[in-house]
């Protein structure tokens, strides 16, 4: 199969023929059969650009996105300095600093390992 970069191209050079077509000196069969083949080669790109964010979509469906550690805290109701600790000391699966932000993904648990009374 051809790469979406590679289909993008490959669009973009038979839509240049298309429009420059008297400067090549096509005859009307060969105009048909390029004007054609731009066609379905802009069909199969569609369906390759329709079928790449589906799979993005699917992978953040089934892994969850990516948000601030900030967020993450309010929403397991924790202070947010103690969840910084926590990451700073690996007490997360998926927590990632950027910079000098942190990142972690919606879908993580809160391990809290105190036992309860």
């Amino acid at each position: 199969m051809i790469g979406t970069n590679e289909l993008r191209i490959a669009v973009e050079v038979l839509k240049y023929y298309n429009e420059n077509s008297r400067l090549f000196g096509f005859d009307n069969d060969e105009l048909d059969a390029l004007a054609k083949t731009e066609k379905i080669m802009k069909r199969e790109l569609n369906w390759q650009d329709d079928q790449e964010a589906h799979s993005e979509v699917t992978i953040e469906m089934e892994l969850g996105r990516e948000i601030s550690l900030a967020e993450w805290a309010r929403i397991h109701k924790i202070d947010e300095s103690t969840a910084r600790q926590k990451a700073r000391r690996g007490g997360f699966k998926t927590a990632r600093k950027v910079g000098r932000d942190w990142l972690i993904m919606e879908t993580e648990e809160n391990p809290d390992g105190r036992r309860k009374k």
